[in-house]
């Protein structure tokens, strides 16, 4: 339902920009601040969840989203709908820890794989239908209230999800830190929680607000960004000799294979994620596709991802490093694929790019399901909260960087172009697969490394 709520929005946004009378800019931060805000809360929420127990975070999380959905769906204007959305991202990001902690928790090493391909099942599902769902309930209701309904499904599923969690998830012990003398703590990290968070902040506002901030200055934020984020580390990494208990745990980057997966994942979904924003709003808005029309150009994405994701958990383990690689190779000859039909002269439809979309899903779901399973497979299940909100939180705010860039300079080839959808798509499928690219040679080398040890 969380991610679910990404990609169903994609083809409602020409929908709201409509109905409200939303800017580009405001459109981003629908888009971008949901993101962003799920990326902030996502480490605190998993350290959350180790201290004070997974069921109750998750319910508490859930209940939240439920609440923020109901505001977004009653919107009346620009300001309100940012605000309701940065509040789904908030119960988003206390929900999304307790599933991969659960998974870390219940399942042992050997069972994980399976576990989290049907988890990566449910991400390439719910990323990817997306389009198709919100194109369905806007095709029923009518364009103008259509994408309200869109986040009042969230409400319904809430209202079912709600006591079921309650009463399935297990009461499972939690972790009980303890100081150098022995004695229990299981106070939270302030001081790492506001830094890390400024952090964030200051990196990604001058990305989201790069057509809007005329000038370089804008560029200062990122150096105290990444002053804070530095200062952050520092701080983590005395708080572990010390009797605080930190928020991140950053001996797991002393671990290999969970900070280049992270780094590959990063990479993965700043290239990947903007791929079904920028393909809605060029078939409603340049080419005239209904809503629904482009859902169904998006559904093989939806297919591949699902079936991928399921099938290749059960081999990880095994040929983890090898499947990843190949991932990466799909993605990028579904990108090229889609670039290339995209050019066909004369060609005004663009349902010839359902089999590169295709080809890219399969890749889709394999990495993702594969990121996670090989990214925490080494860490320990005290650190299991904290270690998937780290993944988690990585991939939303490369997923927020990637819209951010991707969206500007397709806006921008839009207005500079007097309206040239397809030149501005074109140039943001040219970034995702350079980002890709760059995983794909990340993947590689390690891959490379891996077998010669």
């Amino acid at each position: 339902m969380t991610l679910l709520d990404i990609s169903i929005l994609n083809v409602a946004l020409p929908s709201i920009q409509k109905s409200l009378y939303v800017s580009e800019s405001g459109l981003q931060w629908i888009v971008c601040g949901y993101t962003l805000i799920y990326g902030l809360v996502l480490v605190p929420a998993g350290r959350l969840g180790d201290t004070r127990g997974r069921k109750m975070v998750f319910t508490i999380g859930l209940a939240i989203f439920i609440l923020a959905s109901v505001l977004t769906a009653v919107s009346i204007g620009e300001v309100w709908i940012i605000i309701a959305r940065l509040g789904q991202g908030v119960g988003a990001g206390v929900l999304m820890p307790q599933i991969t902690g659960l998974i870390q928790q219940i399942f042992p090493p050997l069972e994980r794989g399976k576990a989290f391909g049907l988890f990566g099942a449910v991400i390439g599902v719910s990323t990817s239908v997306g389009p198709l769902i919100g194109g369905m309930i806007i095709q029923i209701v009518g364009t103008s209230d259509g994408w309200r309904w869109i986040f009042g499904v969230n409400v319904l599923i809430g209202i079912v999800v709600l006591p079921l969690s309650y009463r399935l998830i297990p009461e499972l012990a939690e972790h009980r830190f303890v100081d150098g003398e022995g004695a229990e703590r299981n106070d939270l990290d302030l001081l790492g929680i506001v830094l890390l968070g400024l952090a964030m902040v200051l990196l990604l506002l001058p990305v989201i607000q790069i057509q809007q901030w005329h000038g370089n200055s804008k560029w200062l934020l990122v150096v105290i960004g990444v002053v804070l984020f530095a200062l952050f580390m520092i701080w983590e990494q005395h708080c572990s000799k010390t009797q605080h208990i930190p928020l991140v745990n950053v001996g797991l980057f002393r671990t290999r294979s969970f900070s280049v997966g992270i780094f590959i994942g990063m990479l993965f979904f700043a290239g990947s994620s903007s791929l079904p924003f920028t393909l809605s709003l060029y078939l409603q808005n340049g080419i005239g596709y209904t809503a629904i029309m482009t859902g169904l150009v998006i559904t093989p994405f939806a297919i591949g991802s699902a079936a991928s994701s399921a099938a290749s958990g059960r081999y990880m383990l095994q040929f983890g490093h090898f499947i990843v690689t190949g991932a990466l190779v799909l993605v990028g000859v579904g990108f090229i694929g889609i670039m290339a039909v995209h050019h066909i002269p004369g060609n005004t439809s663009r349902w010839n790019m359902v089999l590169p979309l295709f080809i890219a899903g399969l890749g889709s779901g394999t990495l993702i399901s594969g990121i996670q399973t090989l990214t925490l497979r080494k860490v320990p299940r005290n650190d299991a909260g904290s270690a998937s909100a780290v993944l988690q939180a990585s991939l939303r705010i490369s997923t927020t960087i990637g819209n951010a860039i991707v969206g500007s300079v397709f806006y921008s080839k839009v207005n500079s172009s007097h309206g040239n959808w397809a030149d501005a798509f074109q140039t943001g499928l040219m970034i995702g697969l350079t980002f890709v690219a760059a995983a794909l040679v990340v993947a590689v080398r390690y891959l490379f490394q891996v077998e010669r040890a």
